[in-house]
């Protein structure tokens, strides 16, 4: 017994340091190609997420706005912001949607609104909005790209709307 244990002390069945320089390599190699992987997975998801909350918010803003516009009997339009006099139920309303800043600003009242600046942010990422106004119909754009910029993603919805009325009524009074 004492020879095998000597037999196995003098045994150099190892590992060589060349070896394991090797291993450690081949290691290192696949880590660094995992890690590549999980990061690109990682930015996907983040693209996704930004894309999902800009489309969401643009929908949302697209869905506000042609509902007011439909039901306008008065609109107005600088080409970043719209003022619209909505008649519902025999109710009149003032709605705003302003870009004027860089961010999407929404106000709604029964009387005139304030200035724009003071508006609730509805959509606080960077937005490029354009609104034209050709008779009763708005032809809008809604550029959402919040955090979906920093991913290179955007999203951008446009569209025409038109109020049911014919014809709008003179002037915005209350609104503006």
């Amino acid at each position: 017994m004492i020879r095998r244990l000597r037999e196995t002390a003098n045994d150099e069945r190892g590992m060589s340091l060349i070896e394991l320089v090797i291993a450690v390599a081949l290691i290192a190699v696949v880590g660094a190609g995992m890690a590549a992987m999980l990061m690109g997975i990682w930015n996907g998801q983040s693209t996704a997420t930004a894309v999902t909350e800009a489309t969401t918010r643009g929908s949302t803003a697209a869905n506000m706005l042609e509902r007011a516009v439909r039901g306008a009997v008065a609109i107005h339009s600088d080409g970043t912001t719209l003022r619209v006099r909505t008649a519902y139920a025999d109710e009149r309303r003032c709605q705003g949607f302003s870009d004027a800043d860089g961010v999407l600003r929404f106000a709604q009242g029964s009387g005139a609104l304030p200035a724009v600046s003071s508006w609730p942010v509805f959509y606080g990422g960077p937005t490029e909005t354009v609104f034209a106004l050709s008779g009763t119909s708005v032809d809008y754009t809604l550029d959402f790209r919040g955090s979906a910029k920093e991913t290179g993603a955007a999203v951008v919805l446009e569209g025409t709307v038109s109020a049911r009325v014919t014809a709008l009524e003179p002037g915005g009074a209350p609104c503006w």
